[in-house]
């Protein structure tokens, strides 16, 4: 599974911990902007990836809906990270969560899914 821009190095023990081989992951740092997107774009559409998690930055509409065709295209799962500032933007995503961390949990509100209405989480326990 291929990381894409990830703000921070992933730690291998704890995505070990969560059952996760760090073996089987890649971490891309392509340069920024248009260049990390295409990167992004390229992997899901390649089919080669179990998934691709994305840190997309200011990505706007056009964007999005190419990196939604080229998700469904290679039936590649994407998860894509915009900041918080971009969540009352349109999104073509089909499912969009908004989360907060807090005291040892994690608030999950749900902005948009297929068919569905808005909902909100509090307090997931993370282990």
């Amino acid at each position: 599974m291929p990381g894409f821009a990830p703000p921070h190095l992933p730690y291998a023990p704890a995505l070990a911990d969560a059952g996760l081989d760090p073996a089987r992951m890649l971490v891309i740092r392509p340069r920024a902007g248009v260049d990390r997107l295409w990167a992004m774009e390229q992997a899901l559409r390649s089919g080669a990836c179990a998934a691709v998690l994305g840190w997309t930055g200011e990505a706007r509409d056009p964007m999005l809906r190419r990196l939604k065709l080229a998700a469904e295209e290679g039936r590649t799962p994407a998860f894509l990270l915009r900041p918080s500032a971009h969540r009352n933007e349109h999104s073509p995503a089909a499912l969009r969560l908004a989360l907060t961390a807090r005291d040892y949990g994690l608030d999950v509100e749900i902005l948009k899914s297929r068919g569905g209405i808005p909902a909100r989480v509090e307090r997931l326990p993370v282990h």
